[in-house]
Parts: C-alpha cells; structure tokens; sequence
C-alpha cells in the first residue's frame, strides 16, 4: 500500500525526534549542570540570579517542546521553525543582558544548545539565525571594553556555527543511508511475491527513480548477440525495445564478464577500458555511469545500469545500492524465470514437449477468437500416424515414443513460431496455422508428410526400420465454421476420410480450396 502525505509527515517527524533524543538529553544534562553551578554556586547568588535560572531552564524546556512535539505535526511546520528559531535567538540575546558579565559561558551554552536542537528539527538557516540574533544582541547590549578581547566572546557563537554545520551534515548523510535502507527493503518486499519477469523490471524502475539522482537507467537481457532494452528511461523520456551491441559496449562488458562497473567520469575512464562509448534513446552523451550484472535461470544474464548527464554524479554509496538492488533483482528474476518454467512445462505434453490436449485449446480460442475480430483466418490440421500399434507391438512402446518424438519435431520444423502444434491423444496430433487458408494448410500438411517419410528410425538394435506415415484433415476457420469444436469436428472427420483413402493423404484435396477466398486483411507469408 502506498503511503499517504500525511503518513510520511508523521514518519518524517517520528525519525527526527529519535536521531536528536540523545543528543538534546546529553546537552541538557550538560548545560543544566553549568546554569545551575553558575546561578546557585557563585559567590553572592541574589534575585538576578534565580531568575535567569528559571528562564533559561523554563525557554529550554519551551523550545525543546516546540520543536519536537508541536511543530512536527503543524500543516504550518517551516513558519513555525523560524519563529521559534527567531524567538529563541531573541531570547538567549536578551538573557545575556541580563546575567552576570562573567556568565558568558552560559549563554555560550544555552545558544549552543538551542542552535543544536533547531539545526536537527529545523534546519540550517533557522539555526543560522538563532545564533546570529543572539550574537548580535548578547554582544552589541553589552559594550565591552576596548581592552577586553573579542574573541572568548564570540567563540561560543562560532563553536555553535560549526557544530550545528556537522551535525546537519551527519544528519543529512545519515537520512541518505536510511533511504537507501528503505528502497532496497521496499523493492525486496515488492519484488518477493513477483512471479513475472515484467514485474521485477517495473519494480527495478521505481526504485532507482526513488534513490538515485539519475538521468538514464535500463534494464537489458543478453540475446544472442545483443542486449535487448525492455525499457529505456532517459532525459524524461521512455523508450521500448531498444537493442545494443554485446561486444564492445559498457553493459556488454558488465554483461560478459558479470562484474560491476562505476564510472564517475565516463569520457575520460572509457579510454582507460578500452571500451567504445555507444549512446541509446536520445543523442546525448552520459558523464556518469553505473552498472551490475544480473544473474537467474539456467544461464540467463542481464545488466541493472544507471547514468547521468553530470561528471561524479554518483558516489560508492549509490554504487553499492545499485549492486544490492541487482543482487535482490537477479533472485527476483530467478523465481519468476522458474515460475514462468514450471507453467510453461504445465503446458507441455511431458513425452513430445506438444503442448497438451487442455492448453492447445485454450490457445486455439484465443486465436479464433483473434482471427475473427480482425477478419483474417485460422486452419488447423488434425494429424495421426498410420497403424502406430505395429511400431509398439513388432518393436516396443519405446520404440514407439521415439516414433513420436521424432515425427514432433519434423512437425516444429516445418511450422512458423506462431504456429503451435498440441498432442490430442496417442497418436494424434492437432496443429493450428494462424494466418493461413486453406490452401496454405496444405502445403504445411505436405511439408510435414514428405519430412516424416525420410525419417530415419532404428529399433532398439539398430537396425533400420519404415518410417511412419501420416493421414491429416484440414478444417479452415472462419469460412467452414467459426467454433473450434466444430473446427475440431470438421478436421477430423477428413483425417478419417483420408484414413479410408489409403492412409498417408491430406483432405480435402487442394482444388476443394479453389472456391473458398482468402479474406481482407492479414495474409500469411510462406
């Protein structure tokens, strides 16, 4: 779920009282100690005294208040800051007046503390202005004289300066730590149920758009010889199926060698490598760039890369985020690989690797279904190996599968990727053309029987035995029908036809298609 505003403001203020607690209590304890050794424990304590002790004990208690219960949760958190940044800087000035000459270091103290405290709830300008107005006036009410030395006076003022200028500077690097915690426990906990290779791509995208300051970043697969660019986000623009060269590329190298690699100054270290600088999406030359290999699957490999317009755009940090990120990515991707695998082999007909009975049809729907709406056609033939009982009975039912896994894969070669071919029971076989008449069909049904019939099969010694034959029907979708069952029907009462032909035929014969017109629309290329 995602969070609300409000849910990140409360967040928001929740961290920021936690990293302060143990600073604010130690300086309490601190500071409260030398107001109260400096008020109570001098030398004539009298009604000044105790008063200022009170204001200072009550103002910081007031301003820790503010600043870690009231302004947190206020719609107007910033206008509140500064004024509490500017009340208490008025305050502290005002108090100075007040004590003693030689409680300096008290006040030097309180303004301490308060700039602190502002710097690790606020910010950095308020804390400025806090130590600036009590500076001004501590020292501008309190004319010293010409022999007494400034700089005693104004040392606790800059000590304030610089240690609120640390502080921030830890608290900003430390909030960089905890946001890059944050995306990667974020991505594990999206990407953990992901059971689709899409998924984990998408859910790689948002998390570098979330952590890393970067003007181009992808996600690329190894095939064959290139990478292929699921998505390409560059300069504010996405770019789909994309494709860069493995060799001689910086997330080939990535790729091929499945090491990680930083660039923080991209034109100069790319002579150091020996690798030509290749520019994708938009014809602008990166400065910076990252990568990390991803691993999954039986050898599959892939490449996590970010760039950016700008020289060291990135530090170590960002580097060992994004090698997380690929790490996380690459067990992601390992599940969904296998998920998608183990549906897949749901599919499959676990002799032939033939899709099975229930998933052939649940695909010839989906084309039918397709073929209709867009007004092209769909031919499907019904196959089935003449007198297969003899190959089992004269030389075995292993013989007899070896019979079957060769004839599907004369089947696959002779047939389109589109094309699908399912086991329909024993010996039969279904296959659906996609795009293709009726006389198309035919000439698939003669490919296939002439590459069946020089088939070299051998018993189980060896010897030479007849390769099968086989008699196919062809039903044509839309023009003969346009439901599969009754395609079915239809295709295979004319394999049965050609059974009662004399075996090893097609039907109908090819000029039964002479009258019947291939539709507008899509026409299939032999």
């Amino acid at each position: 779920m995602k969070p609300t505003p409000s849910s990140n403001k409360t967040v928001f203020a929740s961290r920021q009282r936690q990293s302060g607690l143990l600073t604010v209590l130690a300086f309490l304890i601190l500071y409260g100690t030398m107001i109260v050794f400096g008020a109570l424990l001098s030398s004539s304590p009298n009604a000044r005294d105790y008063f200022a002790l009170f204001i200072s004990t009550t103002g910081i208690l007031h301003s820790i208040y503010l600043l870690y219960f009231v302004i947190p949760f206020s719609p107007r958190r910033r206008q509140l800051g500064w004024l509490a940044a500017l009340a208490s800087g008025l305050g502290i000035g005002l108090l100075a007046t007040v004590l003693p000459a030689q409680s300096g270091g008290t006040v030097g103290a309180l303004t301490l503390l308060a700039s602190v405290i502002t710097a690790m709830t606020v910010g950095r300008l308020p804390a400025y202005l806090l130590i600036a107005l009590a500076a001004a006036i501590a020292l501008g009410l309190r004319p010293l004289p010409l022999s007494t030395d400034l700089i005693p006076q104004i040392a606790p003022y800059l000590i304030a300066i610089v240690l609120s200028e640390t502080i921030i500077q830890l608290q900003g690097t430390n909030q960089k730590h905890i946001n890059r915690l944050e995306t990667l426990n974020s991505f594990v906990r999206q990407v953990g149920s992901s059971i689709e290779i899409e998924q984990v791509v998408a859910s790689l995208h948002i998390a570098i758009q979330r952590s890393l300051q970067a003007d181009t970043y992808y996600v690329a697969f190894v095939k064959g010889e290139a990478l292929f660019l699921s998505m390409l986000y560059d300069d504010g623009e996405y770019f789909h199926n994309l494709e860069v060269p493995l060799e001689n590329s910086l997330a080939g190298r990535v790729a091929t060698r499945q090491e990680p690699l930083f660039l923080a100054n991209l034109p100069k270290e790319q002579k150091l490598i020996g690798v030509a600088y290749t520019t994708v999406g938009k014809d602008k030359i990166n400065l910076s760039w990252m990568g990390a290999p991803l691993t999954f699957g039986n050898g599959q490999v892939g490449v996590l890369a970010v760039a950016s317009y700008k020289v060291a755009a990135f530090d170590k940090a960002d580097f060992e985020l994004l090698q997380n990120l690929a790490q996380q990515a690459s067990i992601a991707l390992d599940n969904a690989y296998h998920h998608a695998e183990s549906v897949h082999q749901s599919h499959l007909d676990s002799l032939t690797q033939a899709y099975n009975h229930g998933y052939f049809l649940e695909i010839l729907q989906q084309q039918a279904t397709r073929a209709i709406q867009n007004g092209s056609v769909l031919s499907l033939i019904m196959l089935d190996i003449d007198q297969f009982k003899q190959y089992n009975d004269l030389y075995g039912h292993l013989v007899g599968d070896q019979v079957l896994i060769a004839m599907t894969d004369s089947i696959q070669k002779n047939i389109k990727s589109t094309d699908a071919i399912g086991r329909w029971g024993g010996e039969e076989f279904a296959i659906m053309l996609p795009d293709a008449d009726g006389a198309q069909a035919c000439q698939v049904a003669a490919r296939i029987r002439d590459t069946v019939r020089a088939l070299a099969i051998h018993d189980r010694n060896g010897n030479t035995i007849p390769a099968p034959t086989l008699s196919q029907g062809i039903a044509v979708l839309p023009f003969e029908t346009d439901d599969i069952f009754r395609l079915v029907d239809l295709a295979d009462q004319r394999l049965y036809i050609a059974k009662e032909h004399g075996r090893n035929q097609i039907e109908p014969h090819p000029t039964h298609w002479d009258h019947l017109l291939s539709p507008k629309g899509r026409v299939r290329q032999e």
